[in-house]
């Protein structure tokens, strides 16, 4: 689907209990399917932990528009996991995002179960006088990714509410190989050739990918 510059994209960072794991995992499956079931403007939701760090989770969310965030908010199971999460949650980090390339194929996902799909996030602090540069280099070779290979299932990247240097990228991959096979691409050695200038510092996180579910489709470029 197109995208409109009304998108809501946020990453939380929640806290939990070992112990907690298996009844978190439980409720937002539960989330997870209903939203993507009865949600139309609930476009993109994940899930995902650090391998060495199953308490620490990260959720990315995207709605269609603000009107699309607060029908989730208010449905009865999203007020499930927020009850849950009220009694059992250790520690919570929300992060607004404004939308910059949004680019997803073309078919709906839905991984509840265990699964061989790579997760991973990036942050990248940009030189400030260089971002128009940076956008249209890494435009360029995300839409090469995508239409190129087969293992790239989505390529997201946001700014920080309030911080144009700072950068999130949110990168699904098929698996462990579509990841290694994409950094080995041209369009990729290419871009991170061009752009050794314009980033200041990057940080990458590979996650273990616990749920996910998308209506797929989903375009932006702002």
């Amino acid at each position: 689907m197109k995208a409109t510059n009304s998108l809501q994209m946020s990453l939380f960072q929640l806290d939990w209990r070992p112990e907690d794991l298996s009844d978190l995992r439980s409720i937002g499956k539960q989330n997870f399917q209903q939203s993507m079931a009865k949600e139309a403007g609930t476009l993109f939701m994940a899930m995902g932990s650090e391998p060495d760090q199953l308490e620490r989770t990260y959720v990315i969310e995207i709605y269609a528009d603000d009107a699309a965030y607060q029908a989730h908010a208010q449905s009865e199971h999203f007020k499930a996991f927020a009850s849950f999460a009220a009694d059992h949650l250790q520690g919570r980090q929300m992060e607004p995002l404004v939308p910059q390339i949004l680019l997803e194929k073309p078919e709906a996902l839905q991984l509840l179960e265990t699964n061989a799909y790579n997760l991973r996030l990036a942050r990248l602090t940009l030189a400030p006088d260089k971002l128009d540069l940076f956008k249209a280099r890494v435009t360029k070779e995300m839409l090469a990714a995508l239409e190129t290979e087969a293992g790239v299932r989505s390529l997201f990247a946001g700014q920080l509410a309030g911080q144009k240097d700072q950068w999130l990228f949110i990168e699904l991959y098929q698996d462990d190989a579509a990841y290694e096979s994409h950094r080995q691409r041209p369009h990729f050695t290419t871009y991170i050739e061009e752009t050794k200038d314009l980033v200041i510092a990057k940080d990458l996180l590979s996650l273990k990918l616990d749920l996910l579910v998308s209506k797929g489709k989903l375009t932006y470029l702002s």
